[in-house]
């Protein structure tokens, strides 16, 4: 199976390499085919000496698509160095019709009347420079909102994951059991909160954007689910400044941060105290968790939820040059402080 798996993934990159290669040829051949000639064996020298340079010229071109697409674009376009930007943009243009004149004195030098004159040949190579940096911020912003993708739906999985696995179910069922068998008020509360985050997860989390409101639901039903599973030694400090009525933001990206607090900073010992603060203003979110460091719970699997560099890759995705974070990892607590600027 694993074979298999593999001979299918090679097959698809090189399936890919053959439309790539496929695609530039036709590029090349654009000038031939747009202004049709007689066939190749009764043309003119200097004819075919002109085909052949501008099918060859299509070769730095190709470089000018993959230099933007493969760096300018995500080094320097997607981190806000623009000067960088436009420097590697104007200057790989500029490479390529320097080049482009210097070979065409050379076919001229080298005994051919050329027949294509100096402005002509200017303006066919800078169209056609145009055209492939177009055609890589096309690619680019298309590859990006496939990663994108995939990432948010790692993202719903995880989260789906982390949610039902048996640890966290049996010991929320657990308390909703207790609460239960003592006939307390609660026990249609716990119920409730646990549907609604199955629910949100299934359902809500699969758009690209959710409002600010449900995601601070999801976090409040999530921590009140934590609070019934640790009602002695762990003290939660939640506090939620501002309003949240009108505001989008991707969703599952605050939960990744405060899984992690209660994944490393809950003792059976000793008390806890988590803290998680969110200050919201028109288009701005500011997020804090704090935790101590402890032991980690029995039972706890390193790998539950969506991680926190998944995390990072879906604000770097869904945020580019909108978000600061900064994680003080400290010998005996943790901190992480997040702003986002979701307009």
């Amino acid at each position: 199976m694993q074979a298999l798996y593999l001979s299918n993934k090679n097959a698809l990159a090189t399936g890919r390499i053959l439309m790539q290669i496929l695609a530039w040829v036709l590029f090349a051949a654009l000038p031939i085919l747009f202004f049709p000639r007689p066939s190749f064996g009764t043309l003119p020298e200097q004819e075919r000496a002109a085909y052949l340079f501008m099918f060859l010229s299509a070769i730095p071109v190709v470089a000018i698509f993959y230099l933007n697409f493969s760096y300018n674009f995500p080094t320097n376009y997607n981190r806000g160095k623009f000067l960088r930007f436009g420097l590697v943009l104007v200057g790989g243009v500029a490479v390529v019709l320097a080049l482009t004149l210097f070979v065409a004195n050379g076919f001229s030098q080298s005994g051919f009347s050329f027949p294509l004159p100096p402005n002509f040949l200017l303006r066919a190579m800078t169209y056609r420079c145009l055209v492939a940096i177009f055609l890589a911020f096309g690619f680019y912003s298309y590859s990006r909102w496939r990663k994108s993708e995939q990432e948010k739906v790692k993202a719903e999985l995880g989260f789906l994951k982390a949610q039902i696995n048996p640890h966290f179910l049996f010991n929320t069922l657990n308390s909703i059991y207790y609460l239960a068998i003592q006939q307390s008020p609660l026990t249609a509360e716990a119920v409730e909160r646990l549907s609604s985050i199955m629910r949100y997860v299934l359902t809500e989390a699969k758009h690209d954007h959710v409002p600010l409101q449900s995601d601070l639901d999801y976090l409040s039903d999530y921590i009140s689910l934590q609070r019934l599973r640790y009602p002695d030694n762990v003290h939660i400090d939640y506090k939620v400044e501002g309003e949240a009525a009108g505001q989008l933001i991707a969703p599952l990206l605050l939960i990744s941060y405060v899984e992690n607090a209660f994944k490393h900073g809950v003792s059976n010992e000793r008390v806890s105290p988590i803290s998680i603060h969110l200050r919201i203003q028109p288009g701005r979110v500011d997020f804090r968790v704090h935790n101590l460091k402890m032991a980690a719970y029995p039972g706890t699997a390193d790998d539950s939820g969506i991680g926190l560099e998944n995390t990072l890759q879906r604000l770097n995705l869904a945020y580019p040059r909108k978000h600061q974070l900064e994680i003080r990892d400290q010998a005996g607590s943790y901190e992480v402080q997040l702003h986002i600027q979701l307009t």
